[in-house]
């Protein structure tokens, strides 16, 4: 109550989901995030927590991190996750 937030659960915006296909999603990247990250997939059909075990540039080249604002990734997402955001846990 003191700061106004969560100490267990802090989060950062790391990007928007702008299209699925297959269980492949294109993000668009607002924020660094790296495979291995805990991610909080938000979404008006439900949230869901997932650890990111994978990601390509949309050339499909393997990438461990993915820089930040300006760049696309395609990370695997189940279900049709289109204009949904990711939160990376800090």
């Amino acid at each position: 109550y003191l700061r106004g937030n969560s100490e267990s659960f802090r989060q950062q915006y790391v990007g928007d989901s702008l299209s699925c296909d297959n269980g492949i999603a294109e993000i668009e990247v607002k924020n660094k995030f790296r495979v291995g990250d805990r991610l909080e997939v938000i979404h008006p059909s439900g949230n869901s927590v997932i650890e990111l075990k994978e990601m390509k540039s949309p050339e499909g080249e393997i990438l461990n991190v993915a820089p930040g604002s300006g760049h696309h990734v395609c990370i695997p997402l189940q279900g049709d996750l289109v204009n949904g955001m990711l939160a990376r846990f800090v």
